[in-house]
């Protein structure tokens, strides 16, 4: 998962800095939240991610919650899907939906 998030950044913004040291003083600011949180941060973050474009294309993107695992596509041309009874996340990639977090 660390991987993939950091080529998504990479891809927002190239000069991003990625090196662990550069990534635990950005996350420095969350280590006084509870870890229930953690996850709610993350998907906030892959959220704006998300709506953030890249710079693969652009498009737009969307952050879809339910109770049920995602089948149906959706209508943006990116999002991620959060299961809001177990805390699973799912990527679309395009032609389905990948399982991130289970």
């Amino acid at each position: 998962m660390l991987g993939l998030l950091k080529q998504t950044a990479e891809a927002v913004d190239p000069m991003a800095d990625t090196t662990v040291a550069g990534l635990l003083e950005e996350a420095k600011c969350y280590a006084c939240q509870p870890p229930g949180m953690w996850q709610l941060l993350a998907l906030a973050l892959l959220k704006q991610i998300a709506e953030a474009g890249g710079t693969g294309g652009g498009g737009t993107g969307g952050v879809l919650c339910g109770a049920v695992d995602p089948v149906a596509a959706p209508t943006e041309t990116c999002a991620f899907y959060y299961r809001t009874d177990t805390g699973a996340v799912w990527y679309w990639d395009g032609a389905a939906w990948v399982a991130l977090i289970a």
